[in-house]
This record gives C-alpha cells, structure tokens and sequence, in this order.
C-alpha cells in the first residue's frame, strides 16, 4: 500500500496512497484539467508505515478532472521486494465525483485500486511463510471523503484481501471489511506564509487477529500521524515543489522487528521517520 509523489508522498489525502509532500492534490482552481507530476522521496511512507523499507522512491501521478466534478487518475511509485515479493512497484488508479455544498465545504465518493503487478507470496523465502501461498496484494477500496476549509476527513473500506492480509498468510480469517480513517488539516504558515503546514491523523481497523509466533495472537490495528511542510519553489525553479514531512505509526510491538520476505533483514516499519522531497508539475 497508500504512501505516495510529493503531493502523494506527504498528502494526507493524496489520491491513493499518501506518500507524498503536500495537500496538492485537489483539482486545479477552474476545475478542470490534466495534470502530470514527478518526483522523489527519501522514504515511501503512508499511514504511517515504510513501502520501500526506509529507502528511497521515484513516484509519478496523472490527474484529471472536469467541472462536473469527476476526476480521475493513476499514481505510481517504486516499493521494496522486502514487503512485496516478486514485486518492484505500486500502481494506483482511482476515479471518483465531488460535489461543493458551499464556498468552504465539499464531499466527495471514489473508488481506488491498488496493484501490485507479479507482487505475491508465493515468491517468497519460504522459511518465513511455509508453503509459500498464493496470495496477491492488490486491494480495492471505497472511499468517501469531506473538506471543509483547510479541515478534512476520509473514510477507507476494504472490499477485498487488505494488502494480502488473509487466513493463508497468518490471519485468523479474511480481512475483507478493514477501514482507515484519517483526519488531516491544513494552513500557511503564518510566520512564512509562501509554506503550508500540514497534520496528518489516522486509524487503521482490522477484525480480525494475527497468529505471530512469536508474540501470539496480536492485534493488528494501529495509529499513524504525521505532521509536513511544503512550498513551491518560484523564479527558474517554477513548478518545483519541495517538503520535509515527520511521520510515525503505534503498535509497535506488532510492527517493530517486521521480517523480510525476501531475505534476512528486519526492519520497523512504522519507526518515528524524517523524509524529504521534491516533485515537478509539468505545465
């Protein structure tokens, strides 16, 4: 999953993911256009946890929108073999309708998938999860979402398998039904009013258990928050967009010492975690 682009890297509420530096990801003030985005980050982070196990990420977005209020658009972004055997990157497409009620106030309905082309357990080590099962990580998902002046809210609902979370891979029964629900915020600056600062809160719901063996049966569910900054650059650097975002999920017990599924190394992947970025808007 989540996490990315600058403006999908750090969004809380980038159009898939959230990995990336800024709210940018709302239409273009007319209401209408096509928009093409690229980047990088120093890490791949959404809701709270690594995709690319605390390295670097080459993200890119396509968004479109009409006056009518449907858009559309694709994000995408390198992530780690380590949580994605057999896998090298994350390719996101949602659509979706928002509606003004007011000046301040919009909501908005959309759908969203997440794919993870050849990603499956099935390749990997199998040691880590015996018999190596076939299971993906493509995840769809329905989405509603409200903004009202620089306050908004967004509720996440699984369709299917949770990011290849299901009882073939150490869960105590299908995680159809998992939710997110995220609270974000947005304002300049007041002291540097060319930067927006930005606070991130978040709540990911499983219902159903994890069979570790070593902790036992685990509770999977967790918070995430993160707070960001970003600024467009001007002058030559017109269209280039930097940001530092701060960024870390609970349950540690759960996510600290996460094992790769490629390999021997270990990781937390929800960690307190500084990253940086940049990202273009071509014109």
């Amino acid at each position: 999953m989540r996490i990315v682009l600058l403006a999908v890297a750090l969004s809380p509420f980038a159009p898939a993911a959230q990995g990336q530096i800024s709210d940018d990801d709302e239409p273009d003030d007319d209401g209408t256009g096509l928009r093409l985005r690229a980047g990088v980050v120093s890490d791949y982070v959404t809701r709270g946890l690594t995709q690319t196990w605390h390295r670097p990420a080459a993200q890119a977005s396509l968004d479109y929108s009409r006056k009518s209020g449907l858009y559309a658009g694709t994000f995408v972004s390198t992530v780690s073999r380590d949580s994605y055997p057999g896998g090298a990157v994350e390719t996101d497409l949602y659509a979706g309708y928002e509606r003004e009620l007011t000046d301040n106030w919009s909501v908005a309905g959309e759908g969203v998938a997440y794919l993870y082309p050849g990603a499956n357990f099935r390749n990997a080590r199998c040691n880590v999860f015996p018999g190596c099962p076939s299971q993906r990580f493509d995840t769809t998902q329905l989405r509603v979402r409200s903004a009202w002046d620089w306050l908004s809210t967004r509720f996440s609902y699984t369709l299917g398998d949770h990011f290849g979370d299901s009882a073939r891979t150490g869960f105590s029964g299908s995680t159809r039904g998992t939710w997110y629900w995220e609270w974000g915020a947005r304002k300049p600056m007041p002291f540097a009013p060319s930067w927006s600062l930005e606070g991130h809160l978040g709540y990911t719901h499983y219902g159903v258990r994890f069979a570790d063996p070593v902790l036992g049966s685990t509770n999977p569910s967790y918070w995430d928050w993160r707070i960001s900054a970003s600024r467009p650059l001007a002058g030559a650097w017109a269209g280039w967009r930097i940001g530092i975002a701060y960024t870390q999920a609970g349950n540690r017990r759960f996510y600290d010492g996460e094992r790769s599924l490629t390999g021997t190394a270990t990781t937390d992947l929800g960690r307190p975690t500084l990253f940086v970025g940049i990202q273009y808007q071509f014109r």
